[in-house]
């Protein structure tokens, strides 16, 4: 009888168990991440605007793109994203006036597998 009794708190210890890691810990592990992003009130042509992405969540790994093209310079295996992690504000200079499409795509890690978000605002460029 006692050896039954102690299967069974086995038994009910491991489901518990089970059940938290389902509960808490998977569902941390694939969070879901929001891109967003602000932009400067004014942003002058060649000169150098900040583009604040701290207000992402769950990012681990950001691309900034003005009209399709991504803006950070390519590393050595010929991406040319970049993690802004550490600071999470891009500073970026048009080289025309008028209206321009930045768009911002933010992935959970940093090797771009898994789960992400975009999200794109129309800014305009002056003299």
């Amino acid at each position: 009888m006692i050896k039954t009794h102690i299967s069974s708190v086995r038994n009910f210890t491991s489901f518990i168990l089970t059940l938290f890691i389902f509960v808490a810990i998977i569902p941390a592990c694939t969070k879901t991440p929001t891109a967003c992003f602000t932009v400067p009130v004014t942003i002058h042509v060649n000169v150098s605007a900040s583009f604040d992405c701290t207000c992402s969540k769950n990012a681990g790994w950001y691309e900034l793109y003005i009209d399709g093209v991504d803006q950070i310079g390519a590393n050595a295996n010929g991406s040319s994203s970049v993690s802004l992690s550490k600071t999470g504000v891009l500073p970026l200079t048009f080289t025309t006036t008028g209206n321009h499409t930045v768009k911002l795509i933010t992935y959970v890690n940093s090797n771009k597998s898994g789960k992400s978000s975009q999200t794109s605002q129309t800014v305009m460029v002056v003299q």
